[in-house]
């Protein structure tokens, strides 16, 4: 296994790619020979600070070159890096702290107060050193910034662990609690190996980043093409006429978003002209179906050539509908990847034939090894060397996968998971509420919104009620994950052992749908 840090090495070293652009941004353009430079610095700078192999390394960081710098870094030590989403709040990013316990918190100037505010609420003995990205007034001993650029820089050693965490990854999962996949060293690069070969990704290649790096999708794509040689374009926050812009001024050969991301582009390409898309040879959506409607639009604009990834943090990316088979192959999301096997399998544990319908599972060398101290999660997913993130489906005759619907209660926004407890956990803390079950319903721009069907109690006045929810739910949840609609009821379905029939109460809101998930 060859990990990031030495192939930024082996480029650097390369005549045909020491010179040319690794990292674009805002202006700013990174030759591999400026990234090697700069990785060096941090190995030094993240050594002095002590971290080792094992060691876990939180950022909660927007759209920069740092990042995927920061994590070349990080795989030459054998430690691992663990995005916390940027629309965290506070008590959020001090739940992940608490929980992954990480030697070091990196964080940026827009992000510092979040931060702070986050590590003021545990106890001293918990709090990791932060250091600060191009903070105003931090101590010397927080600038991160300014220790790397005082840094000699130190070369990696030796060959890298394939069974080290090389990233932990946060995930809503199929359960309420905080988890985060553990991603060994040899089961990420694999994945990056054969997102390369299937998406035909080479040096000569230019990508755009547009989605957030705290993600996995983002990050995944763009180390894929710096492993490869060619330059990553990042985006500092998604807007969809940045993103033809950017197509445009840097040649763009291909890019990767969810659909939120494809309907906002669809929305102000009509007066772009397509004379500036003329580089663009391929472009993949993940993260949640694509509906027939908006790939015929997205043909028309971006061309023909969409691939669809299905996957999870858990399973990593288990299979994709080529562009072959986008028109031919309806609610589909195509093939295996090379590695990767398949099994549905019914509700009384026997595999399902051809076109039956129950849970899949797959397994490969691309899986996560488990949930980070999270034995009873893990063993939830697993059934021996199978996984699964609890969606159902069927294959087809030919070997495609279908999806049909969620078997659990996950949330799926705008590409980003939701689990409905953590949100129902801060609803049932507001007096007067007597039950809550949060579900996704139909959204046209992100693909499911939130919704809070409420039982209140007698007497409780609903606006009012309400008014004091969503107030709650500011404080303590990142904006996604807030209701954008409550209903009230009198009562909510339950099954013969008292359990809330979420399936039923979605019902309503997904008849007609083209899409069950």
């Amino acid at each position: 296994m060859i990990s990031l840090a030495q192939m930024v090495e082996h480029l650097a070293n390369r005549h045909h790619e020491s010179g040319k652009a690794a990292l674009i941004y805002e202006g700013e353009s990174l030759t591999y020979r400026d990234v090697r430079a700069a990785m060096r610095a941090y190995i030094q700078v993240l050594s002095a600070h002590g971290v080792t192999k094992g060691s876990r390394v939180l950022a909660l960081m927007g759209n920069r070159v740092e990042y995927p710098i920061l994590f070349a870094a990080l795989s030459a030590l054998d430690a691992s890096l663990s995005p916390a989403n940027v629309r965290f709040v506070a008590p959020e990013v001090a739940d992940a702290v608490d929980y992954i316990r990480p030697a070091i918190f990196v964080t940026d100037r827009e992000h510092e107060g979040t931060a702070r505010q986050a590590l003021r609420t545990l106890p001293p003995k918990n709090r990791p050193r932060l250091l600060v990205l191009n903070g105003r007034n931090v101590a010397e001993h927080e600038d991160l910034t300014g220790q790397v650029a005082q840094a000699d820089g130190v070369p990696p050693t030796g060959r890298s662990d394939p069974d080290a965490c090389a990233y932990l990854a946060f995930t809503g999962g199929t359960t309420g609690v905080r988890k985060a996949a553990v991603i060994p060293a040899g089961n990420f690069y694999q994945t990056i190996l054969w997102l390369a070969v299937h998406l035909r990704i080479n040096s000569d290649d230019t990508t755009l980043t547009c989605g957030s790096f705290s993600h996995t999708m983002p990050f995944y794509y763009s180390i894929a093409q710096l492993y490869c040689g060619g330059t990553v374009v990042v985006l500092p926050r998604f807007a969809g006429r940045a993103v033809l812009d950017t197509i445009a001024r840097h040649e763009i050969t291909w890019f990767a978003a969810v659909p939120t991301m494809y309907h906002d582009i669809l929305d102000v390409a009509a007066d772009f002209p397509k004379t500036g898309l003329r580089s663009l040879r391929r472009y993949v959506s993940s993260g949640a179906p694509l509906l027939t409607a908006t790939k015929n639009r997205l043909a028309q604009v971006l061309g023909p050539n969409l691939y669809e990834y299905y996957g999870a943090t858990e399973l990593g990316w288990v299979s994709t509908l080529e562009p072959r088979d986008q028109l031919r192959k309806t609610r589909c999301v195509g093939l295996p990847m090379p590695g990767t096997e398949l099994k549905i399998v019914g509700d009384d544990h026997v595999h399902c034939g051809n076109g039956e319908v129950g849970t899949i599972f797959t397994r490969g060398n691309i899986l996560m090894k488990e949930y980070f101290e999270r034995p009873q999660e893990t063993r939830e997913v697993f059934d021996g060397d199978w996984a699964t993130a609890g969606d159902v489906g069927y294959l087809d005759d030919e070997g495609y996968l279908h999806l049909v619907d969620r078997k659990k209660d996950l949330i799926v926004s705008g590409g980003i998971n939701i689990y409905p407890v953590e949100i129902e956990e801060v609803l049932l803390g507001v007096p007067g509420l007597d039950e809550v079950a949060c579900i996704g319903v139909p959204d046209a721009r992100w693909g499911e919104s939130v919704l809070a069907v409420c039982v209140i109690g007698n007497g409780v006045d609903s606006p009012a009620w309400e008014q004091e929810a969503r107030r709650a739910v500011e404080k303590a949840l990142s904006s996604f994950k807030r209701p954008t609609t409550y209903e009230f009821v009198d009562s909510l379905p339950r099954s013969h052992a008292g359990k809330v029939l979420k399936r039923v109460i979605r019902e309503k809101y997904w008849q007609g749908q083209e899409r069950r998930i």
